[in-house]
C-alpha cells in the first residue's frame, strides 16, 4: 500500500491559501488551485482538505427592474400578448429554476400612481427562496403611469453596498419619461459600483429605444437583448440569468484571502493595471483591456473590463490596449519564460469635472449642456470629443488643450483649459443668469390663457428695427435661461400683440404674467339650415369696426356648418369690431358689429342671409351643346359661371340684383334678378 501522507492544520491551510491566491492570479489556469500549482505529487497520496464555509452574502445577487408605465398595457403592434404580461411571465416561468443560495429581487417603477415620477417601490428584497413574494406582488400591480426609470436603477441601487458586484436587469419598453439621462444615472453607478452589470430587455418594435439603452449596457459591461415578441421576452431574460450566476451551476467564491508572492519559477503570467500617470496610483475603476500576440495581431489573446487583468500567456511579445473613460493608450510588453510579468500601463490622461452650470441660482438647469472640444495646433480647429445634456460631468481624458462650452439654454460660458496626466481640472463654469418663467392672461384679474406665441429679442444693431429674435416658445408657460441682461419680450396671441421690456440679473428667477387686454371669443354662425349642408366651410375675418372695406383682416378662423359643433376661437383685444362670414366659395356673407371687453359673451353669431337660384339645363340634350352661362354681381364681377358638361346646379347668394347671362354661339341673352332673403329662383337654359 502507498503511504498516507499527514499535515498539520497549519501547514493545511497554508497549502490551501498558497493554491487559492495562485487561482485568483489566473482562474482559468486548472480546476485544482491547491495541486496543480504546488505541483503536490499524488502517487499513493490521500490529502483531505475542508474548505472554509460559504458566506451568504457572496451568493450571486440579482435585482430585477419592471417597467410598470401605463405604455407596458400594451401590445407590441400586431401581436395580442400584453408587453407587461410578457415579462412578468417570463419572471414567474424562470425562477423557479434559480440555482440553490442565489438572491433575486424586484423593482417596480409605475405602477401604483398615474403622472407620477416618484412611483417607485422595493417590494421583493434580494433573497434566496422568496419565490411566494413574486407571485404575491405580480398579483396585485399592473402597468399605471409614467416610467421613471432612472429613479427605478437608483433604488435597485441600494441593494448593493459600494464596490459590491451583483446584476440589474431592466425590462421596460421605452426610456426614462421623467426627463432624467439614463446614460448619465449608468455613468454614475459605474463610478460608484464599477462591478455592477446592467443588462437590459428593450420590448419594442423601435431599434432606437434599444439603442438608447447601449450607453448603459458599454458602462457596466451588460448587455442589450432586443424583444420583438413574448417569446423573446423570455430568451433574453434566461440569458441574462444566466450571465448573472442565478441559473445554471453556480460556483459560489468563498471569503478572499490575502495572496501569497507568486514563485518566479512558475508558468509565465500577464497581469496589468492602470493609472493616469507614470508611477501614479493604480486605478480602481474598471479598465477596458485587449491583448494581442505580436505574432498574430489579428487574434485576441485575453480582454476583459476590469481594474487589473491577469492571465497566463506563452512566452513572447504583445501589445497591450488599455482604455479608460475617454483614454485610450496601446504599448508593448515583453513576457519572460517563468514567472509573473507585471506591468502598469501609464495613460497619460488627467480628469476634467464639470459642474455648477447656473451661478446663484437655486433653480436647477432645465436645458443642460455641456460640450468639450480638443483644442488642435491649428488655430480655430476644435474637435468635439464630448456632448452631454447633464449638469455636471466628470470625464477622464488624455493629457492636452481642451475647449469647454457649458451652460443652460442660451446662458453659455466657454473656457480653455489644459489637462495635465494625473491631474484633476475643475474649471469656474458658472454662466452669469438668471431665469425667465413667463404666462399670459386674457386681463387684469383673468385667468391664464394658452395659445400664446412668447418671442424673445435683444439690440443688435445690425438687424432690421435694430433687434435680434433669440428664442421664441408656443408652451403655456415657458422657461428661459437667459444671460444677464435687457431683453425684449413679445406676446402674440391672434390678433392680439404685446410688448414688454426685461431686465435679467444674475441668479434671478424671475415670473411675469404678460397682460394682454383681451378675450377669447367663439365665432358662429345663424342661417337657413335647409340650404346649407352641414360641413360647409365657413370663413370669419375680422376688421377693426370702422376700418375701410379694403383693410386686411386682423384675423381670420374657419369651421364647418356642423350641427353642435365647435365655433371658430379668435383672440381679440378689448375694442370695437366687425366680423364677416363667409359660406366656402359661394357669393354669401354676412356681418356683424361686436364690442370685446372683459366679461364679454363667448360665443358670438354672425347671421348669414342666403337667397338660392337653380340653374337647370336644356331639357333637349342636344340644345346644349356649345351653351355657355355666367352670373355677375351689381359690380359687375363674375361670381357663377358653367364647367364643362352642362348640368342642374344649385347656387348660394346672397340677396341682391345679378345679371345671369347665357350665351350660344354669338348669341347671347341676359336675365335680372333680384334676390330677396330667403328668395328661390329656379332657371331654365337657354334663356327665353
Amino acid at each position: 500500500m502507498g503511504s498516507v501522507l499527514s499535515l498539520s492544520l497549519s501547514q493545511l491551510s497554508l497549502c490551501y491559501n498558497a493554491g487559492t491566491a495562485l487561482a485568483m492570479v489566473d482562474p482559468m489556469r486548472s480546476r485544482h488551485p491547491i495541486l496543480n500549482p504546488l505541483r503536490i505529487s499524488m502517487a499513493a497520496v490521500t490529502l483531505f482538505v475542508v474548505p472554509p464555509p460559504v458566506r451568504a452574502e457572496t451568493a450571486p445577487k440579482t435585482v430585477i427592474v419592471l417597467d410598470g408605465s401605463g405604455s407596458m398595457g400594451g401590445p407590441l403592434e400586431g401581436q395580442k400578448e400584453i408587453k407587461f404580461d410578457s415579462a412578468s411571465k417570463a419572471i414567474m416561468d424562470l425562477l423557479p429554476q434559480a440555482a440553490a443560495g442565489t438572491r433575486t429581487g424586484l423593482v417596480t417603477f409605475g405602477n401604483h400612481r398615474r403622472n407620477d415620477c416618484s412611483d417607485v417601490e422595493t417590494p421583493v428584497t434580494p433573497a434566496a427562496g422568496n419565490l411566494d413574494q413574486f407571485k404575491t406582488v405580480f398579483s396585485k400591480i399592473g402597468p399605471v403611469g409614467r416610467g421613471p426609470m432612472v429613479l427605478g436603477l437608483q433604488e435597485a441601487l441600494k441593494s448593493f453596498p459600494p464596490g459590491t458586484s451583483g446584476t440589474l436587469i431592466v425590462i421596460h419598453d421605452g426610456i426614462d419619461n421623467c426627463r432624467q439621462d439614463v446614460c448619465a444615472a449608468a455613468a454614475e453607478i459605474a463610478k460608484s459600483n464599477p462591478e455592477l452589470v446592467i443588462h437590459s430587455i428593450p420590448i419594442s418594435l423601435d431599434k432606437t429605444v434599444a439603442e438608447r439603452m447601449a450607453c448603459v449596457a458599454q458602462l457596466s459591461g451588460g448587455r442589450v437583448f432586443e424583444a420583438r415578441d413574448g417569446a423573446a421576452v423570455m430568451s433574453g431574460l434566461k440569458e441574462a440569468l444566466t450571465l448573472a450566476k442565478i441559473l445554471g451551476a453556480n460556483e459560489v467564491v468563498a471569503a478572499p484571502v490575502v495572496p501569497l508572492p507568486i514563485a518566479n519559477d512558475g508558468p509565465p503570467i500577464l497581469r496589468l493595471s492602470a493609472s493616469l500617470a507614470k508611477g501614479g496610483p493604480p486605478l480602481t475603476g474598471a479598465v477596458t483591456w485587449r491583448v494581442k500576440s505580436s505574432a498574430a495581431p489579428d487574434a485576441i489573446v485575453k480582454e476583459g473590463k476590469v481594474p487589473v487583468l491577469a492571465a497566463e500567456v506563452p512566452e513572447g511579445r504583445y501589445t497591450v490596449e488599455a482604455s479608460y473613460g475617454l483614454s485610450k493608450v496601446e504599448t508593448t510588453i515583453d513576457v519572460g519564460p517563468k514567472g509573473p510579468t507585471v506591468a502598469q500601463v501609464a495613460l497619460n490622461a488627467g480628469t476634467l469635472i464639470v459642474s455648477s452650470l447656473t451661478a446663484k441660482s437655486a433653480a436647477s438647469a432645465t436645458d443642460p449642456s455641456i460640450i468639450v472640444s480638443a483644442l488642435k495646433d491649428t488655430p480655430g480647429v476644435l474637435t468635439p470629443i464630448f456632448v452631454g445634456r447633464e449638469t455636471n460631468a466628470e470625464l477622464v481624458l488624455p493629457a492636452g488643450r481642451y475647449r469647454i462650452e457649458a451652460g443652460d439654454g442660451l446662458a453659455v460660458k466657454t473656457e480653455d483649459v489644459v489637462v495635465e496626466p494625473g491631474a484633476t481640472v475643475t474649471p469656474d463654469m458658472a454662466v452669469n443668469a438668471g431665469r425667465l418663467q413667463l404666462s399670459a392672461i386674457s386681463h387684469d384679474g383673468g385667468g391664464p390663457i394658452d395659445g400664446a406665441t412668447f418671442v424673445i429679442s435683444t439690440d443688435d444693431p445690425d438687424a432690421p428695427n435694430g433687434k435680434r429674435e433669440i428664442t421664441r416658445s408656443s408652451a403655456s408657460a415657458p422657461e428661459f435661461m437667459l444671460p444677464a441682461g435687457t431683453y425684449y419680450l413679445t406676446v402674440k396671441v391672434g390678433g392680439s400683440e404685446t410688448k414688454e421690456r426685461v431686465a435679467i440679473s444674475t441668479g434671478d428667477v424671475l415670473k411675469r404674467a404678460i397682460i394682454l387686454n383681451g378675450a377669447w371669443v367663439g365665432l358662429t354662425t345663424t342661417h337657413d339650415g335647409s340650404l346649407v349642408p352641414n360641413g360647409a366651410p365657413v370663413m370669419f375675418r375680422v376688421f377693426p369696426k370702422d376700418a375701410a372695406k379694403d383693410r386686411q383682416a386682423i384675423s381670420i378662423a374657419s369651421e364647418r356648418t356642423e350641427t353642435g359643433g365647435s365655433p371658430a376661437n379668435v383672440f381679440l383685444p378689448f375694442g370695437s369690431y366687425r366680423i364677416e362670414a363667409s359660406l366656402g366659395r359661394q357669393n354669401v356673407k354676412g356681418d356683424s358689429l361686436i364690442d370685446i371687453a372683459a366679461g364679454s359673451p363667448a360665443v358670438v353669431p354672425v347671421n348669414v342671409v342666403i337667397s338660392q337660384v337653380i340653374v337647370r339645363p336644356p331639357s333637349d340634350a342636344s340644345s346644349a351643346a356649345g351653351l355657355y352661362w355666367e352670373l355677375r354681381d351689381s359690380r359687375g364681377h363674375i361670381v357663377h359661371r358653367s364647367a364643362g358638361a352642362m348640368s342642374e346646379k344649385a347656387l348660394l347668394m346672397a340677396p341682391g340684383s345679378y345679371v345671369l347671362r347665357s350665351q350660344t354661339g354669338d348669341m347671347s341673352k341676359d336675365l335680372r334678378l333680384d334676390l330677396k332673403p330667403g328668395d328661390t329662383r329656379a332657371i331654365s337654359m337657354p334663356l327665353d
